[in-house]
């Protein structure tokens, strides 16, 4: 296992997180050969910060990356980015109760003062940015 700043290496199963940080993960999965695969692992959100479980089978590894969003939430939101880039971001969320979605600028650049839209369970808004930073309520 290696642990940066910015990512974590790891072929071990366990739970994952930067102790004090509240940025969300992407997770990149690889087989027994090293090739991607689907990533079948939750992050887990809630008041008392953010961590990824992995579950890796013989020879897997994984890439753990924190990406420039955070959930503020009192309850635990289970959560998958399936893609951060400079598209946009596209996640799965699971959870009750009221969060809110902190977006700053990174791979995917904000302009403050400029729209996005956001899509929500098939409902788009239109959110504009201040401070190159997008906040969404869920």
């Amino acid at each position: 296992m290696v642990r940066g700043p910015e990512r974590i290496v790891t072929m071990n199963s366990g739970v994952y997180a930067w102790p004090g940080n509240n940025n969300l993960h992407a997770i990149h999965a690889f087989d027994q050969r090293g090739a991607p695969t689907a990533n079948r692992f939750l992050t887990t959100a809630d008041s008392t910060g953010v961590r990824t479980e992995l579950d890796l089978h013989e020879h897997e590894s994984a890439v753990i990356v924190q990406i420039p969003a955070s959930l503020d939430t009192a309850s635990p939101v289970n959560t998958r980015v399936v893609a951060y880039d400079a598209d946009g971001l596209n996640m799965l969320l699971s959870g009750r109760g009221l969060a809110t979605l902190k977006l700053k600028s990174g791979a995917f650049p904000l302009k403050s003062g400029s729209s996005y839209d956001v899509s929500i369970n098939g409902t788009s808004a239109t959110v504009k940015a201040a401070d190159d930073l997008l906040v969404i309520p869920l």
